[in-house]
């Protein structure tokens, strides 16, 4: 998931800060992808699958 949204030709709202983020730290990058793709999700009126939230929080927690 995350890969696809950094790979080159990609040019959506905050692409660079997510490479660079990506450099530094995946899991973190990879938490703000997340965290774009359920907001998105939930801002179409639909609803995010529960396993999606709980993968944020797990990850979030193994980054403290």
């Amino acid at each position: 998931m995350l890969a696809d949204a950094v790979e080159p030709g990609r040019a959506h709202e905050g692409v660079e800060e997510l490479r660079e983020t990506a450099g530094r730290d995946p899991v973190a990058a990879l938490v703000k992808r997340l965290k774009s793709t359920t907001g998105f999700v939930a801002g179409l009126g639909l609803e995010v699958h529960p396993h999606a939230l709980a993968q944020i929080a797990t990850l979030e927690r193994a980054l403290q």
